[in-house]
């Protein structure tokens, strides 16, 4: 169940690489575009850069589902307000607020599947997970552009904004599910769970 929901949360991803710089060229033209998309791009590597430590000790405390579920909500934010196309700015901002779930998401991702597979397997697991996951992102452009071509570029971000939010909410229903689940076993076991409250 969990890597299926990620199939979702890899689509919207995706966006980054796909829907974003043409969204800025459509906006601003080929050459004015590409510039905003490079500075888009750099604020990206930069929060990842100077953040990462400072998210992982904010939310080493959360269990992972629930940490994954609040990558799914930055995703929502950040990817839906690019369709108000105020001002450059602006999507400097979103790309912001984004990619604080993108590191979240990248450092509580592999940690749940670790925590979910028997020590044995837990190689296997990883990789069958990224197959699973990556499917999401291997389709978006392919899915998306057809999306683009019936409705426009700028409706991408509503159509993320709800996948990312049924994604979210997808993460709460599973911890929640999973926290059920350990309260009714008389003795859990480290194999499976792993996890910190």
């Amino acid at each position: 169940v969990f890597c299926l929901i990620t199939v979702i949360t890899s689509f919207v991803y995706a966006q980054f690489g796909f829907s974003i710089p043409l969204h800025l060229t459509d906006l601003y033209g080929v050459g004015d575009g590409a510039v905003l998309f490079g500075k888009v791009t750099t604020i990206n590597a930069l929060v990842v850069v100077f953040l990462t430590t400072f998210l992982m000790v904010r939310t080493r405390r959360i269990r992972p589902i629930f940490n994954v579920a609040l990558a799914s909500l930055t995703y929502a934010i950040g990817f839906g307000m690019m369709f108000f196309e105020i001002a450059p700015w602006w999507f400097y901002l979103a790309t912001v607020v984004w990619t604080l779930g993108e590191i979240i998401a990248s450092v509580n991702i592999n940690v749940y599947v670790a925590n979910h597979s028997p020590v044995t397997h837990r190689g296997r697991f990883n990789s069958i997970y990224g197959i699973i996951q990556g499917t999401g992102g291997a389709v978006a452009p392919w899915l998306t552009g057809m999306f683009i071509v019936s409705v426009g570029i700028r409706w991408v971000w509503p159509l993320t904004f709800v996948l990312a939010a049924i994604s979210m909410i997808g993460f709460i229903i599973l911890g929640k599910v999973e926290s059920g689940a350990r309260h009714g076993e008389t003795m859990p076991s480290a194999d499976t769970t792993g996890e910190e409250a």
